[in-house]
């Protein structure tokens, strides 16, 4: 006999600022979506804390990390909650936030390094930071596109971090980030997931001038105008 069962839907988890697509999702909406339907609404925020202004207000609870868009030493987690959490009677000490709130601070030893260093990157977030950011993801979005390059996400859902450029088959996104390596630019490309689908990515996080953006885009497409005429002069196999 076949029973019915009725879903209970209670929360949504989702991710602000996707890395791999460099997507940003609407928090307006997902706090919207959350609202009308009496859910919870659980953020990651690891890439997008640093990066964008963020008002956490109506989320349930929101994770980052020292690392990413903060830029302090990797190695610490964060979990931003606004409501009374208990200790759990399954859940591992060290990552139960009712541990943490029934000790009123830090229960185990961290390295104060980490936490000093993510302090003084804290401290340093100011509405300039976000201004940079933007303006550079701005300034390499329009000068990708000048040169025809294809950008994954549409205008206006792409976050300020990160841009994700999907080259053709013919070229190796690999190939051209090794080479950009070479020349002292590091780029993302040697994940699996970006050598699976050819793309390479540009983060948007740094210090860097536009002077430096403009020889590094230069060479970029140097690099991609001679791997692509390099594989036209290859023979065909038939």
């Amino acid at each position: 006999m076949l029973r019915k069962y009725q879903t209970i839907r209670t929360w949504i988890w989702a991710v602000h600022s996707e890395t791999s697509t460099g997507m940003l999702n609407d928090l307006t909406v997902l706090k919207g979506i959350a609202e009308e339907y009496s859910l919870k609404l659980c953020l990651d925020c690891i890439s997008s804390i640093g990066a964008v202004e963020l008002d956490l207000s109506g989320v349930f609870l929101a994770t980052g990390v020292s690392g990413k868009a903060l830029r302090a030493f990797t190695g610490l987690s964060f979990v931003f909650h606004h409501h009374e959490v208990a200790p759990s009677p399954v859940i591992p000490k060290y990552i139960d936030l009712g541990v943490y709130m029934l000790k009123d601070g830090i229960p185990f030893s961290h390295s104060s390094n980490l936490v000093e260093a993510l302090l003084v990157a804290v401290e340093n977030i100011t509405d300039e930071t976000y201004r940079e950011i933007a303006e550079a993801h701005q300034w390499l979005k329009n000068k990708l596109k000048s040169y025809g390059f294809q950008l994954i996400s549409s205008d206006g859902h792409r976050s300020p971090m990160i841009l994700t450029i999907e080259l053709p088959e013919t070229v190796s996104s690999y190939e051209i980030g090794k080479l950009l390596y070479y020349n002292g630019y590091l780029l993302h490309f040697e994940s699996e997931y970006l050598r699976q689908r050819n793309w390479i990515q540009i983060a948007c996080i740094g210090h860097d001038s536009t002077s430096t953006l403009e020889k590094m885009i230069t060479l970029f497409h140097r690099i991609f105008t001679y791997e692509s005429k390099l594989h036209q002069l290859q023979p065909q196999r038939y």
